[in-house]
């Protein structure tokens, strides 16, 4: 069997006797055995698979080998073997792929499962990663940003044990955010790829967050490809975070979104921000017949931060921290809406228009994102010297110390305290 030719591990067949396990796989690392063990069903030739259906196959089986395969001591995956083609696709039997048929049970057998690159997910599967995920998933959520906190939530509600693993993977790999969600592109595990695009919703999250924008426009894109409700919010997503890498693929994804559903502002945002000159800092220009003072407009905090920004550009102080408030208020834990509102305090506060409160504020926003970026290990780059210098103007230099110095003196990572900017205060 292609367990010993594809995975290198090792395959014992079970007695003949009518146990429901036909045979146990033992995981080997380099040839050497590691005790971590998987049951087996298989079930081979034609005939398994004749009951077809969207994306593989049904296999059905009594109440006994339910309660057998759901009560095993072991992992059980059901295996079907096509030995015409010699390839063969397997599921693990849970409680929530088992579906109750009133007569019988029905399990779906994935044609993305394929035996031949079951190495990773058979070897969470015996390591018990699943189990131990389930219980660090809360953890795992503390050190996660909030946008993909809350995607993970969702996921995990339909999917906890997928959820539960993704996270842990991305919480783990937070140190180095870019290889992991890379190492997730290319691995492209079962647990990730199934429940219609949740995963790479995810990955697109937590990427953005950690500022991996084309990493984050390859997760959306394939998201888009398994969410047909999403599919065009997904593809304007990824083509606005592939603009700063990818120009031209940005615009083929904004192209590819702009007749779907939900996507005529963003694709407009888009496509405006591609086709405005470089450096040239007058408000960009949008097609005619884009209106952006609707309802659609109003709760959507992309497109409130984009007319925030079109609003500085114009000089129009007091309609971008409207915007960029409105935008905050949307989402209110996005730490990139904080800077950004700060941002335009900071600027009116050396106007004449300056509020009386437009540096607390500014300084409050800052020290929030600072502080949650820290929390996930996010980049505090821009956002810390901006801090830094509010600061500064309200002379509060205990405090620009205490962010500026690494400790025992302050609190800054070592990577922010090496930034040339940090201790001058300038962006």
């Amino acid at each position: 069997m292609s367990v010993h030719r594809d995975l290198r591990w090792i395959f014992r067949e079970q007695p003949t006797t009518d146990t429901g396990i036909d045979a146990q796989v033992e995981v080997a690392i380099d040839g050497v055995p590691t005790g971590r063990l998987i049951a087996l069903q298989i079930k081979s030739g034609p005939s398994w698979f004749d009951d077809e259906s969207d994306g593989g196959w049904t296999f059905r089986f009594d109440d006994r080998l339910a309660h057998l395969w759901l009560g095993h001591a072991l992992p059980v995956m059901v295996v079907l073997v096509d030995t015409d083609a010699g390839t063969a696709f397997w599921q693990q039997v849970t409680a929530s792929t088992v579906q109750s048929t009133g007569i019988r049970n029905k399990i779906l057998i994935p044609r993305r499962n394929s035996l031949a690159a079951a190495a990773i997910d058979w070897g969470h599967v015996a390591s018990g990663l699943e189990q131990r995920s389930a219980d660090r998933y809360e953890s795992a959520l503390a050190v996660l940003p909030p946008s993909t906190v809350e995607l993970l939530d969702e996921m995990h509600d339909r999917q906890a044990t997928d959820a539960a693993v993704l996270a842990v993977h991305l919480a783990e790999g937070r140190s180095n955010p870019g290889a992991i969600c890379r190492a997730l592109l290319t691995a492209s595990p079962a647990w990730l790829v199934r429940g219609g695009g949740a995963g790479w919703r995810v990955v697109g999250s937590y990427a953005s967050e950690h500022n991996e924008l084309s990493i984050s426009a390859d997760s959306l894109e394939r998201a888009a490809g398994q969410d047909e409700a999403r599919r065009g919010r997904l593809l304007a997503a990824a083509g606005l975070n592939a603009m700063q890498d990818d120009p031209t693929r940005s615009r083929r994804l904004l192209l590819e979104a702009q007749f779907l559903p939900g996507t005529q502002l963003l694709v407009a945002i888009g496509l405006a921000h591609l086709d405005h000159p470089e450096g040239d800092a007058s408000p960009r220009i949008l097609p005619p017949g884009i209106a952006l003072n609707g309802d659609a407009a109003r709760q959507d905090p992309a497109v409130q931060g984009f007319l925030g920004d079109q609003a500085v550009r114009g000089d129009n102080l007091e309609s971008a921290a409207v915007h960029c408030r409105r935008a905050l208020d949307l989402e209110p834990d996005n730490s990139f809406r904080m800077v950004e509102l700060a941002q335009v305090f900071g600027r009116r506060s050396i106007t004449p228009a300056a509020q009386s409160d437009d540096l607390t504020e500014a300084r409050r926003l800052l020290e929030r994102a600072v502080q949650q970026r820290h929390r996930w290990d996010g980049s505090t780059e821009g956002a810390l010297e901006q801090l830094l210098r509010t600061l500064g103007l309200l002379e509060d230099f205990e405090a620009v110390l205490s962010y500026a110095a690494p400790p025992p003196v302050g609190r800054a990572r070592a990577e922010e305290a090496a930034r040339p900017n940090v201790l001058s205060g300038t962006p």
